[in-house]
């Protein structure tokens, strides 16, 4: 290496490592300290404000892109990027939300100071980027509007960053949506990551979800990877001790830079079908693409198919004791299919019966065993009280049928994705090892082993918490239900043949063993159906939400308070502007009448006419202004909405139209409408804050009250 090279060497590891943390941890609580910044709040124009400041004094040109219209939506936030030129082709986006979390910002800023010290390889380009959370269909605006900017653009990757604090570790999202980050960009990331032993969390389980829709997100992701940008995002979670925190914060600086190196040459094509996996924390995490995986199944199927010749006579001889007995498998299945829908009823009983329906979402690792355990029971009892059945007793029918369901299995799932069809791949080796072996004991270990790749999936799914999945697991009656029978049909198979392999080969006619298994079940069943029904997850160190939403219905003069909570709340006293309401035995929903007298809104309009069309002016008003503002106009007959100051859609029939006025629109608030001369049309307004004035109080322990006034408010124009 010549001088000049050492040098820059030397200046990029003095810029990256002895830089002071200090502006991040101060530009973080600047940021955590302003009310929300959340889609059009003054707080995210404060926000915006700083980091364009930031940006001049560092002498780094920014732009600034409105966000202010879309065909579904509309917003008053805006974002700023800015690029620092690399040293050869190629973007490197960095892209944080302004309304997400306060240490991704601070963290940009201090990449952009490091940059300008020492030129990236790539070029760098920073995004700050606004109204990234909301409901309309145009959420999120930054992203959406960044990617489109980008799309098409070669040799581009991003890197989404979100943290609030400086964090304790990475959560790696690696798609979204059904949409996957490319392999080379998901090893080339999580390398980066373990080689400066930043702590950080992504399984192979989590790709497959997204991979299937499991796991949906909030869109940011999605609208990079829908452009065909390779993207990632990582999230922070926990928070890091403070005296770690300086030397946490030049780490994940260093890894963005050795990110930026490690990549030499940015792929067009997008690879999505790979496996992702790190099997020990000390070893580097691996990424098997497709064309690997596809010839390590051709070998594998090649070796079985060999297998299977040389063992041609069983073969024979099993297919045809299933020309005999081929209902004992339709019965097998429709049994077990029984017994999981039985187990799904009875946790629904449970829930109603606490009155708790999202009980589950505390504990869902013991609903979850609750559920299975009770159809492990159901099963056991089933084979004490089915001796006496002529059911096919032979152990080798039920392990050769358990081989068979799982080579079908694997070509099902090969039609979808080769990595779906890893699972079952390892399971038919894991049976076909079953099948081929006499000692029960290696039996019973190759059948563990089977089930392997299914339990770690599932605790893996338990323990992240994946929402969606688990709901489905618990609560689904029926697709479900026969999915996860479809799963388990080649290991109640094998297991059957074990069952029956002692009576088949000692000749005993009595098992203790099952019985004995039975009884303990059962009694786990019932002492976890006891603690389910008496846990209470809130107290002092959990407090119970609680929402109270003050309707105000202006037209008729009405006021209602609508009390709900997701668990029952008791007795209580509620307290609104002064008036004291005793409330007892609250279920999980109460409703209140109260005095109208609030007026948080006023709507005032005019309107004239010229050449067949009438112009509308309407000017809403408030004591502040609100957090959303649904606005529809309604008539009885089709009109035609020829023109309006805000995006709008017109529904099916066009005898009604909504305005997008989008998140935290000001006050006043001034709307033009123009529409046909003949159109009577009635405006309604429902205006909704989160941040109340003079909020309802409740009087009782360990309650967490949350406060939320709608207003409705109808005029004829």
């Amino acid at each position: 290496m010549n001088r000049s090279g050492f040098a820059a060497v030397l200046l990029l590891l003095s810029s990256v490592l002895f830089a002071s943390p200090a502006d991040v941890k101060r530009d973080t609580e600047w940021f955590n300290s302003l009310p929300d910044r959340e889609d059009g709040s003054a707080g995210e124009k404060e926000a915006l404000r700083f980091i364009a400041q930031r940006l001049e004094e560092l002498n780094i040109p920014y732009t600034r892109t409105p966000l202010d219209k879309t065909s579904s939506g509309y917003s008053y936030s805006a974002s700023l990027s800015a690029v620092i030129p690399g040293t050869r082709p190629g973007n490197f986006i960095l892209a944080a939300p302004v309304d997400g979390g306060a240490f991704s910002l601070a963290f940009l800023l201090e990449i952009a100071q490091t940059a300008q010290k020492q030129k990236p390889k790539h070029n760098m380009i920073l995004m700050f980027l606004g109204a990234e959370t909301g409901e309309s269909p145009s959420h999120p605006f930054g992203s959406r509007q960044a990617a489109s900017e980008y799309s098409g653009v070669k040799e581009t990757f991003t890197l989404y960053i979100d943290s609030a604090e400086v964090p304790q570790y990475w959560r790696v999202d690696a798609g979204e949506s059904k949409k996957i980050t490319p392999g080379w960009l998901v090893r080339d990331l999580t390398r980066v990551l373990s080689s400066l032993y930043i702590p950080y969390h992504l399984r192979g389980t989590d790709i497959q979800m997204v991979r299937f829709g499991l796991r949906q997100g909030s869109g940011a992701l999605g609208s990079w990877l829908n452009a065909g940008i390779p993207a990632i995002r990582i999230r922070g979670g926990g928070r890091i001790e403070t005296r770690v925190q300086n030397q946490s914060i030049r780490t994940l600086k260093e890894a963005v830079f050795r990110l930026d190196n490690k990549i030499e040459t940015i792929p067009g094509a997008t690879e999505s079908s790979y496996l992702f996996f790190k099997p020990f924390s000390a070893l580097m995490p691996q990424v098997i693409p497709e064309l690997h995986l596809v010839a390590g199944l051709l070998g594998i199927s090649a070796l079985l198919l060999i297998l299977a010749l040389l063992r041609f006579r069983p073969v024979v001889l099993n297919l045809r004791r299933y020309g005999k007995y081929w209902w004992a498998m339709l019965l097998l299945f429709a049994l077990v299919f029984l017994f999981f829908f039985l187990a799904t009823l009875l946790v629904e009983e449970t829930l109603l019966l606490n009155d708790f329906p999202e009980l589950w979402h505390h504990v869902p690792g013991t609903f979850v065993f609750f559920k299975f355990a009770l159809a492990v029971v159901l099963s056991l009892n089933f084979m004490l009280l089915t001796r006496s059945l002529p059911l096919p007793r032979t152990p080798h029918f039920y392990s050769y049928t358990a081989v068979a369901i799982s080579v079908a299995g694997t070509i099902v799932l090969l039609a979808f994705n080769i990595t779906a069809a890893t699972y079952s791949i390892w399971t038919t080796v894991m049976l076909f090892m079953l099948t081929s072996l006499r000692n029960i004991r290696w039996k019973t270990a190759f059948l563990l082993l089977a089930m392997l790749p299914y339990l770690i999936s599932m605790v893996v799914t338990v323990q992240d918490f994946h929402e969606g999945v688990t709901r489905a697991l618990l609560l689904n009656r029926v697709s479900t239900n026969l999915i996860a029978t479809l799963i388990l049909m080649p290991f109640i198979s094998a297991f059957t043949s074990l069952h029956y392999w002692r009576t088949h080969y000692k000749k005993t006619r009595e098992n203790l063993l099952l019985p004995a298994a039975s009884f303990i079940f059962t009694i786990i069943l019932l002492s976890t159906l006891l603690w389910i029904l008496q846990f209470n997850p809130y107290g002092p160190d959990n407090p119970q939400p609680v929402l109270i939403t003050d309707n105000i219905n202006l037209q008729e003069g009405k006021r209602t308070l609508q009390i709900s909570s997701p668990a029952p709340i008791g007795s209580a006293v509620l307290t609104v502007e002064g008036s004291h309401y005793p409330l007892e035995d609250l279920g999980r929903r109460a409703e209140v009448r109260a005095a109208a007298g609030r007026v948080p809104l006023v709507l005032e309009h005019n309107s004239h006419s010229f050449l067949g069309r009438k112009t509308i002016h309407i000017q809403i008003s408030g004591e502040a202004p609100p957090e959303k503002l649904e606005i529809i106009l309604n008539s009885s007959k089709p009109f035609t909405l020829h023109e309006a100051n805000f995006p709008f859609e017109v529904a099916p029939g066009g005898t009604s139209v909504k305005l997008f006025t989008g998140n935290n629109p000001p006050l006043p608030l001034n709307i033009k409408l123009t529409v046909n001369r003949e159109a009577e049309i009635t405006l309604s307004c429902t205006a909704q804050w989160d941040a109340v004035l003079s909020p309802a109080q409740m009087i009782r322990e360990n309650l967490q009250l949350q406060n939320r006034r709608v207003a409705n408010l109808a005029v004829s124009l």
